[in-house]
């Protein structure tokens, strides 16, 4: 690294990062708390830096207290308690540090931590692949302090360390805003006939992208099999057999700074009995690419069909 300064914005950094949003239909959800920060995977980090994803990509952990009840809020790094296919749990808790950890949260309140990651320097840990999972609990207050457990959830944080000890791949010339809008998040849409193409538009349902950077940026669209995602499924759903059952009026769109463009969605079930009368969840995945990142968001689609 002689002869060579990074700043911390944009030190080498990272091929990819892959926000997801899993567990409930908009949000991961337990009880009194939610979070939009759910899984979130990096790569191509290097040994010996420290990288905040709040600073870097604008992206900080955020919990929301959805409950009609004060309460006392604790977010921490914690130990997976099952690893991701492909990963192994992190050497040391103590690589994982939040620029806040305890909070008091009003009914509708919300607060927000950075994380950082810093990585020993250590050639053991090149090429690894890591999990730690991220605690946010809360407890309700009353007269007399904290009582009662009120809920709990866990986001799930992955990473990749560069094969090498140094390098210029990934170079970040700049910060990323990571942070896109795509609404609806949750949709349910009823009465799909089959053998017949359904436009969602008559059903109300359309997408629209938000672009909060200040750059042009393209967007690819995708349904996805559920299998190959971490999003749970409700126990009144089943998978799409065929998740191209899903389609769009555009699969890549460029969104102009600051700009908001629409998709529609149709679906064009087979004229069959297996399709009838089902209760099917697909998930469609919103990315985001540049030179350097790539940040994506899921999308959950309910249909029950006649």
């Amino acid at each position: 690294m002689t002869g060579k300064k990074f700043k911390q914005s944009s030190v080498i950094f990272i091929a990819a990062i892959m926000i997801i949003l899993w567990g409930n239909p908009s949000n991961s959800y337990s009880g009194g708390l939610k979070t939009s920060f759910a899984e979130v995977l990096l790569e191509n980090l290097h040994i010996g830096k420290s990288y905040n994803i709040g600073k870097i990509a604008n992206f900080p952990i955020e919990v929301f207290n959805t409950s009609p009840k004060r309460i006392q809020l604790t977010i921490k790094p914690v130990m997976p308690d099952k690893v991701k296919s492909g990963f192994e749990p992190i050497p040391d808790l103590g690589w994982i540090t939040l620029s806040k950890t305890d909070f008091i949260l009003d009914p509708d309140g919300s607060a927000k931590s950075d994380i950082i990651i810093t990585i020993p320097d250590n050639k053991k840990y090149l090429g690894g692949k890591y999990e730690v999972n991220i605690l946010s609990s809360g407890s309700k207050l009353g007269r007399k302090g904290m009582f009662g457990f009120e809920a709990a959830l866990r986001s799930r944080l992955l990473f990749t360390v560069y094969k090498d000890k140094i390098d210029d791949t990934g170079v970040l010339d700049k910060q990323v805003n990571l942070n896109f809008d795509v609404l609806p998040l949750k949709s349910v849409v009823s009465n799909i006939i089959t053998g017949v193409r359904t436009d969602l538009a008559e059903k109300g349902v359309i997408l629209s992208i938000r672009n909060n950077n200040t750059d042009s940026f393209e967007y690819e669209i995708e349904s996805l099999p559920i299998k190959d995602t971490v999003s749970s499924i409700p126990d009144d759903y089943i998978p799409c057999p065929d998740p191209q059952l899903l389609s769009f009026s555009d699969v890549n769109i460029k969104v102009g700074p600051k700009q908001t463009k629409y998709v529609k969605m149709y679906l064009d079930f087979p004229d069959k009995d297996d399709y009838r009368n089902k209760k099917y969840m697909f998930i469609v995945s919103m990315r985001v690419r540049n030179k350097s990142i790539t940040g994506n968001r899921y999308i959950r689609v309910y249909v029950q069909t006649d």
